[in-house]
């Protein structure tokens, strides 16, 4: 997106987590962003994110212009 800089900073957790972070173009000249957490630690934690970061995605590309719709999900 001309004219914005984003950044951020990704400290490692001692164990595998839930806890998530993402951003993304959307078609309508906007971004996406994500902040996610699954409350528990370990694999299945991380498993149940990637999921919902795959459905959140996807949903945001396929209704770029009603984000409040897919939010509603």
């Amino acid at each position: 997106m001309p004219g914005f800089q984003l950044s951020f900073v990704l400290r490692s957790a001692r164990e595998t987590s839930g806890d998530f972070y993402d951003f993304f173009p959307l078609n309508s000249g906007h971004f996406g962003i994500l902040v996610a957490d699954v409350v528990d630690k370990g694999a299945a934690a991380a498993l149940l994110m990637a999921y919902g970061r795959t459905l959140l995605r996807t949903l945001a590309e396929e209704f770029p212009e009603y984000p409040e719709e897919f939010l509603k999900t």
